[in-house]
C-alpha cells in the first residue's frame, strides 16, 4: 500500500514523531467522496530507503459527497492536531488548494522528509524484480 498521489490529491500531512518513526497521511478525492489512506513508519535504520523498516498502513473511504473538501481539510486537520501534539520532530502540512498537480508535486518533492532515488530501467528491474518498469 502507498499514498496515492495523483490528480486526486488533497494533501498530505506529515509528522515526526520520536527520531525512531513517523507517520504519513494523503486525502484523495474519489467519485463517492473521500479516500483517506496513512501509515505509521518504524525505524530499522537511518536509511531512508531501508527496507526492513515497518510500515504500518490503513485506509478509510468517506463516502458523502455532501463533505466539501474545506470540511474535509478542517476534519483532518483536527485529527492529526492529536497526533502533532505528541510528535517530537517537524510536522507538514501541504495541501494541494487551487494549484495545479504539478504545482503541488514540485512543493511536495521539495519537502525535507521526501525522498528520491533515480534508477536507469536496468537498476530499477534489478531492484524490484517483480515489478514491470
Amino acid at each position: 500500500m502507498s499514498i496515492e498521489i495523483d490528480e486526486s490529491i488533497v494533501g498530505i500531512w506529515y509528522a515526526a514523531l520520536d527520531g525512531k518513526s513517523d507517520f504519513l497521511m494523503s486525502v484523495n478525492t474519489t467519485d463517492e467522496g473521500w479516500k483517506i489512506i496513512y501509515r505509521f513508519r518504524y525505524y530499522h535504520s537511518d536509511d531512508p530507503f531501508d527496507q526492513e523498516d515497518v510500515k504500518n498502513w490503513f485506509s478509510a473511504t468517506v463516502s458523502n459527497k455532501n463533505i466539501s473538501e474545506m470540511g474535509m481539510i478542517k476534519s483532518t486537520n483536527k485529527l492529526f492536531a492529536l497526533l502533532k501534539d505528541k510528535a517530537k520532530g517537524p510536522c507538514t502540512v501541504l495541501l494541494r488548494g487551487e494549484g495545479t498537480f504539478e504545482q503541488f508535486m514540485d512543493e511536495f518533492l521539495e519537502l525535507p522528509f521526501v525522498h528520491q532515488k533515480v534508477f536507469t530501467k536496468e537498476e530499477f528491474k534489478k531492484e524490484y524484480p517483480d515489478t514491470v518498469a
